[in-house]
């Protein structure tokens, strides 16, 4: 009788006192989303397992028609201009590994940039370490496939450097440098 009793003020309490677009929900929903547009971005080239980072704007650009400016886990190409686009990327410090982001390191940056934004004790900064250390290790054990070993000093290294994070000005800019030295090679041969 007791457990009927508790039965009814739970649900009671689900029904009217939690708002239907709650934190699990949104959570969920953006879960959705993301695996949706990554599946779509990911599947036939890489099976699902990592991006190139020059596809990273387009990717973001997909994941932010799925809600508003506030709402979404991407960028919108209404509510953000492409250098706020690349600036908002470039906050977010996705890691890469040979120009290419793999899952676990976009899906956990993209819920920190939304959910994660707040002060953090030293207990939470830690356990943001060990979360890195943790993607950084499914990352090498889908580059390796499991057959080689690397020594801490190497993934310290690997996650306290900082050339290894998407940069897209950067990416803009060696692109640009690169088409000038190779127009101006070409015209020298005309």
């Amino acid at each position: 009788m007791l457990n009927l009793f508790i039965l009814v003020i739970i649900q009671q309490f689900e029904k009217y006192y939690l708002p239907k677009d709650n934190m699990i929900v949104t959570f969920k929903r953006d879960l959705a989303s993301f695996m949706r547009v990554w599946k779509s971005e990911t599947q036939e080239r890489y099976r699902c397992q990592k991006i190139k980072e020059k596809q990273l704007p387009k990717f973001f650009r997909e994941l932010g028609n799925d809600g508003d400016k506030t709402g979404s886990l991407g960028f919108g190409k209404d509510d953000y201009e492409p250098a706020e686009l690349k600036k908002q990327m470039l906050k977010m410090a996705i890691k890469s590994v040979n120009g290419y982001v793999y899952f676990n390191e976009l899906l956990y940056r993209c819920m920190r940039r939304k959910y994660g934004n707040m002060k953090i004790n030293k207990k939470m900064q830690i356990f943001e370490l060990l979360t890195q250390y943790r993607i950084y290790l499914m990352t090498l054990e889908k580059l390796r496939d499991g057959h080689m070993q690397v020594s801490n000093d190497d993934i310290k290294h690997a996650l306290v450097k900082k050339e290894n994070g998407v940069n897209p000005f950067l990416t803009v800019m060696n692109f640009r440098i690169t088409f000038r030295a190779w127009s101006k090679a070409a015209r020298r041969r005309i």
